[in-house]
C-alpha cells in the first residue's frame, strides 16, 4: 500500500507537461546567465516522469519475474533479460538524472529543493548503475554459473534497498518542490479567467485543488500525523471548493460552441466528457473521506480511491489541451 501511494504521488507530476518545454540535456559548459528558472524547472520534471514513467515500469517488470517475497528467484532465462543489444542504458536514461543535477547546481537557488534534487538524482543513478552495469555484466558474462547465483543474490538485496532510497528521496523532494509547482501552474488560472475561458479554468482548478489536496495528506503523513487527526478546516475548504467548481464545470462542459472558442482541438473536446467523470468520481471521494473525518470513522479507502482518481484526472487534463 505505500509503495502504490507513492507510486501515485510520481504520477501526480506528469500534469506538468503541458508546459514544460523538454529541458535537454545540458553541458557542463553552457553559461550559468542563460540558465533561467523554466529550464531548471523543466529539468527537475523531466526526471520525475522519466522514474515515474518507462523506468518504474522497467524496475516493476523486474521484481515481478525474479523475486519471491523478497528472495532471488533463480528460475528465469536472466541472459535474455539482460540483453539491451548495442545500447548503452546509461548514456541513453543517465541524461534526465544528469541535467537534473546540472540545474541544482545552477541560479536561481532554490535552496532546500536544490539539495533534496541532488540528493534524489544521486538514488536514481545508484539504481540506474546497479541494474544497466552491474546486474548486466553479472548476468551477461553468466558469472552465476561460478558462484550459485552468491553475487546474484547480493544484487538483488541492493536492488530492493536502493528502490526504497529512491522513494525516500523522492518523499523529501516532492514535499519542498510542491509549493514551486502550485505556484507555476496556478498562474495560469486568472488568465483563464480574464478571458473568459471558464471550461480551462474549472478544468486546471479541479486539478490543482486535489494535488493540493493529495500534498497536504502526504505532508500530514510525512509528520505521522494519524488520518482521525487531519485538521478538518483546511480540508472542508478545499472540498467546498471542489465541489463548488464542479457543479460549475457540470454546467457548461458540454457546450461546443464554448469549446471551440476555448481552443479545444476536436480531439481534447472529445475527451473532456471523460474528465469530467473523473473529476466527478474523485470529488465524490473525496466527499466520503470528510465525511468519515467527521464522524471519527477510521478508514483510509475513500483516500486511497480519491488519489488514485486525482492520478487518472490529470492524464486526462493532459489529453483535453494537448
Amino acid at each position: 500500500m505505500i509503495k502504490q501511494f507513492r507510486l501515485c504521488m510520481f504520477a501526480l507530476i506528469s500534469v506538468m507537461i503541458f508546459t514544460a518545454c523538454g529541458a535537454g540535456a545540458p553541458t557542463s559548459t553552457a553559461p550559468a546567465d542563460i540558465v533561467d528558472d523554466t529550464a531548471k524547472y523543466n529539468a527537475y520534471i523531466e526526471l520525475l516522469n522519466f522514474v515515474d514513467g518507462w523506468f518504474s515500469g522497467f524496475v516493476g517488470v523486474y521484481f515481478h519475474t525474479f523475486d519471491i517475497e523478497g528472495e532471488l528467484n533463480t528460475d528465469v532465462d536472466f541472459s535474455r533479460f539482460f540483453n539491451f543489444g548495442e545500447h548503452d542504458m546509461m548514456e541513453l536514461h543517465g541524461r534526465h538524472s544528469a541535467a537534473a543535477r546540472y540545474f541544482a547546481r545552477q541560479e536561481p537557488d532554490w535552496g532546500a529543493v536544490d539539495a533534496y534534487m541532488l540528493r534524489f538524482a544521486d538514488a536514481v543513478d545508484n539504481l540506474l548503475t546497479l541494474y544497466f552495469v552491474e546486474a548486466r555484466n553479472y548476468y551477461l558474462e553468466q558469472e552465476y554459473l561460478a558462484d550459485n547465483f552468491e553475487q546474484g543474490r547480493l544484487i538483488h538485496t541492493r536492488m530492493m534497498d536502493y528502490y526504497d532510497n529512491m522513494f525516500l528521496a523522492f518523499d523529501d523532494f516532492i514535499l519542498a518542490f510542491q509549493p514551486i509547482i502550485m505556484l507555476r501552474q496556478g498562474a495560469d488560472l486568472p488568465r483563464f479567467e480574464e478571458a473568459g475561458m471558464m471550461l480551462h479554468f474549472y478544468a486546471l482548478r479541479l486539478v490543482l485543488t486535489g494535488m493540493e489536496v493529495n500534498s497536504f495528506f502526504n505532508i500530514l503523513d510525512a509528520q505521522g500525523v494519524a488520518f482521525l487527526d487531519t485538521p478538518l478546516e483546511k480540508i472542508e475548504a478545499l472540498h467546498s471548493l471542489m465541489v463548488s467548481d464542479m457543479v460549475a464545470l457540470q454546467e457548461i462542459y458540454t457546450d461546443a460552441e464554448r469549446q471551440e472558442a476555448e481552443g479545444f482541438s476536436e480531439n481534447g473536446a472529445r475527451f473532456i466528457p471523460i474528465f469530467v467523470s473523473t473529476a466527478q468520481e474523485m470529488t465524490d471521494f473525496l466527499t466520503e473521506t470528510v465525511e468519515l473525518l467527521r464522524g471519527g470513522t477510521y478508514t483510509t479507502v475513500p483516500l486511497f480511491r480519491f488519489q488514485q482518481r486525482v492520478s487518472d484526472l490529470i492524464g486526462r487534463y493532459n489529453i483535453i489541451v494537448n
